[in-house]
């Protein structure tokens, strides 16, 4: 089975005034986790992305977005391919290690 991911948006960084419209959001600070499909293994990892300027004729203002917005902009931006990638290669070796750490046997 495959492992399932989640995107949690951690802060986000405004710009105060641009273009007459106000607390612009234009980074996205978050995490995505990927769990195994036993939830027995968890790992994530943090990244930025760079929201580019809104159109002023659909901007939301930052006291209406909600976490979905900003979501569909983060999923727009980023190529979570090699996330996952990586973060399935990490639970993988967890699941099926090729290394131990053993005690000396005398």
């Amino acid at each position: 089975m495959a492992n399932t991911y989640n995107l949690n948006i951690l802060k986000l960084e405004v710009k105060v005034l641009e273009n007459e419209l106000q607390d612009v959001v234009y980074i996205a600070y978050f995490k995505y986790t990927a769990t195994s499909d036993d939830e027995m293994y968890t790992e994530s990892c943090s990244g930025v992305a760079q929201i580019p300027a809104p159109d002023p004729n659909n901007f939301i203002p930052f006291e209406d977005l909600t976490e979905q917005d900003v979501k569909n902009w983060v999923y727009e931006i980023v190529n979570f391919e090699n996330f996952k990638e990586s973060l399935d290669g990490i639970i993988s070796n967890k699941q099926h290690p090729t290394t131990e750490i053993k005690n000396v046997p005398w």
